[in-house]
């Protein structure tokens, strides 16, 4: 079975789909994936069970990203095609059955509402698959904390509007670390995307 998986090219977004993902691989376990995405968000999808391929979508003018993955795999005979992007690429696509999402209500999660594609009330929260290589990465960033919680804040994002204060997420790391007594020692940890980091800072 052939699966073509078109996903958000921001970090943040893609994991947002993950949870889908995860659901498709853990019901079909002999397909073979293949991935659209932008890519800083292509390492969320190295371990993915059955992956063939992972298709990078480096945006360009005149929608040339897209016509570039319509060549790159038009001539395949496709199953399944999940486009999560909403766009018009899967009705072009030979496939037996597409799955298109298109933002239904905003006043809800984005996972939330993408579970309407299945027409589903189940949903499916992000997954991410690691690798050994991810593990000794984190190890060697983290170090060995003997057990200690760890808290991870995300602050950055790929334009103003999306960015908290960080007086904000001082605010919130009180209040986990006062209302949780199993996070009084936690460890804190900042990540963000490529050329982020100072806003991280």
């Amino acid at each position: 079975m052939q699966i073509l998986f078109i996903t958000s090219s921001r970090v943040g977004d893609a994991i947002l789909t993950t949870g889908i993902l995860k659901y498709l691989a853990d019901r079909y376990q002999t397909a073979k994936f293949t991935i659209a995405c932008g890519p800083v968000a292509k390492g969320l999808f190295d371990n993915v069970p059955g992956l063939e391929e992972v298709i990078t979508m480096r945006k360009d003018s005149l929608l040339g990203h897209w016509r570039r993955l319509y060549f790159s795999t038009f001539s395949k005979r496709w199953d399944l095609v999940v486009d999560l992007r909403g766009s018009a690429i899967a009705w072009f696509l030979p496939t037996k059955k597409r799955l298109i999402y298109k933002k239904k209500n905003k006043k809800i999660h984005r996972i939330e509402d993408m579970q309407s594609i299945f027409k589903s009330n189940t949903s499916y929260p992000p997954h991410i698959w690691l690798g050994e290589g991810n593990k000794k990465f984190a190890d060697n960033i983290l170090g060995n904390r003997k057990g200690q919680p760890l808290i991870v804040i995300g602050p950055t994002a790929n334009w103003g509007a999306k960015i908290w204060e960080a007086k904000n997420f001082s605010k919130l790391i009180q209040l986990l670390t006062k209302n949780f007594s199993s996070l009084e020692s936690a460890v804190m940890a900042v990540v963000g995307g490529p050329g982020e980091e100072s806003i991280a800072k």
